[in-house]
Parts: C-alpha cells; structure tokens; sequence
C-alpha cells in the first residue's frame, strides 16, 4: 500500500521505531504499563508492528489513517486460525466512546478497533477505560454485554470513570515522542 504520509523514524526509550506514530504507540503502551514486544514476528503476509503481551495475546497494527484499514479481512483469518486472540488496529487518534458500554456518569474512550474470537469473530470498538477491581489499572475490551478485560482477564464488572486518564496519556505519549530527533539509521 502507498502511503501519503511520509514516516519519521523515531528512536524511543533506546528503540527505533519505523514511524513517529509507532513511538507515540509505545510510549501510550508504557503509560497504560501493558507489556509489549516491537515487531515481534513475521507471518505470511502481515509483520504485526506490536504484540501485547498481558492476559490474552493481541497483535496490533499501527496505520496514519483509518482508512489503511478499509481492507480489513485478512486480519480476521489470523484471529480465526488461532495464531493469536486478537488484532488491534491502531491509527492516529482517540475518540470518545458513546456505545454499549457506556453510562450516564462514565466517560470512555476507543483507540481504535478490535477484531476477536468471541462467542464467534467480531469486530468491536477497542474501548479503554478502569475497571473496578484490586487495582487502578487501565484496561482494554471488546462492545459486548459480556466484557472482559484483555489486559487482566478480570470480567463480570463495571467501567470506573477514566476521569480522563486515556486523553491525557495519549497527550504524554504525544509529549514523550513528538520532538524527539528523525533518525536515519
């Protein structure tokens, strides 16, 4: 695929990453404290840009915009072929979530879109946000009535207010990433 968008190789933490928004991705992946692998594999077709590592394993793909991933399917046949449990597809944005999981008083927000095998292969929002537990920690399910935490595995509760939490790491990731010097080797 061509892309428009002209990727700055940027070195985060001692690591380079291919692009500027793949830093910004590691740098929101350590803010949230998910365990995380750069470029773990090569698959037929696909080299995944991360892999995380935590409750369930979930290959992620990282693209400038969101229609890079209009030609979504393939993704779907590593999900049902068992090669992981799910692919999270990543662009250049948060937004804020108003779906099925979503109270009144709880303000949630989507990194981008998930595809996993749950009571069938699905496609969902990746919603982010704290879930009540023995711990402050920030944690990432699928749009369904029975949610579970794929960082954890923790299930059967609520969302906690993220009081704005998955914004303002997003903005530090930003922070972390944005003035770092291009590099070229």
């Amino acid at each position: 695929m061509d892309y428009l968008i002209k990727p700055i190789p940027t070195r985060y933490k001692g690591r380079l990453y291919r692009s500027r928004l793949e830093a910004r991705w590691a740098a929101f992946f350590d803010l949230a404290e998910w365990k995380t692998e750069y470029e773990p594999l090569d698959l037929d077709g696909w080299s995944p840009d991360f892999l995380i590592d935590e409750y369930v394993q979930i290959l992620v793909e990282v693209k400038p915009q969101s229609s890079y991933f209009q030609e979504d399917s393939f993704y779907f046949d590593y999900v049902s072929a068992g090669i992981c449990k799910a692919v999270l597809l990543l662009t250049n944005e948060i937004l804020p979530y108003h779906g099925l999981l979503a109270g009144q008083e709880e303000e949630l927000h989507t990194i981008g879109k998930i595809i996993v095998q749950e009571a069938g292969l699905m496609e969902s929002p990746a919603v982010v946000g704290v879930f009540w537990g023995n711990s402050y920690r920030v944690g990432l399910c699928v749009e369904s009535e029975h949610w579970q935490d794929l960082i954890t595995g923790q299930q059967g509760e609520c969302f906690v207010v993220d009081n704005g939490d998955v914004p303002f790491m997003w903005q530090e990731a930003a922070n972390r990433t944005m003035f770092l010097k291009p590099q070229t080797e």
